[in-house]
């Protein structure tokens, strides 16, 4: 279809209304919302929980089942820099979570203990635990909540 003419608009714009910038701030927040309360159970219980990370370090034989830690941070993955979801995450220590040593541990001690933190490097953190589903797993057979 050819223009049969200059294109013009079918309502006029207002006075003082032309194509502007919006002044208006994009929303902040958060890229999920509020948990559900099936949701806060698992967060709760995992943090009580187990370190996943060291559970999959310890049954690679790296160190004794006895020495994983228990507690920590609930570590909420993501896809794209958005978190996937409140169901979507495990429970990890200070160290795999944060990289903080233990009290009285060195750096280098908790490395070759507890094996590398996810502050180490996402690569190696995954090639060593495996990827995040398959953390995400564990943790969910462990609750039992599959």
């Amino acid at each position: 279809m050819k223009p049969s003419g200059p294109l013009t608009r079918r309502v006029p714009l207002k006075p003082g209304k032309g194509l502007q910038p919006s002044r208006k701030r994009m929303r902040q927040g958060k890229s999920t919302g509020a948990p559900t309360k099936a949701e806060n159970a698992r967060m709760r219980d995992a943090k009580f929980g187990l370190c996943i990370p060291c559970l999959v370090w310890a049954r690679a034989g790296h160190m004794p089942e006895t020495d994983v830690m228990e507690g920590g941070d609930y570590d909420h993955k993501k896809s794209g820099n958005l978190r996937r979801g409140h169901a979507f995450g495990y429970c990890a220590c200070l160290w795999h979570h944060r990289r903080h040593p233990g009290d009285g541990w060195t750096f280098a001690a908790m490395r070759a203990h507890f094996g590398p933190s996810l502050l180490d490097g996402s690569r190696l953190f995954h090639d060593t635990y495996g990827d995040d589903d398959s953390l995400i797993q564990l943790q969910t057979e462990l609750l039992g909540t599959a």
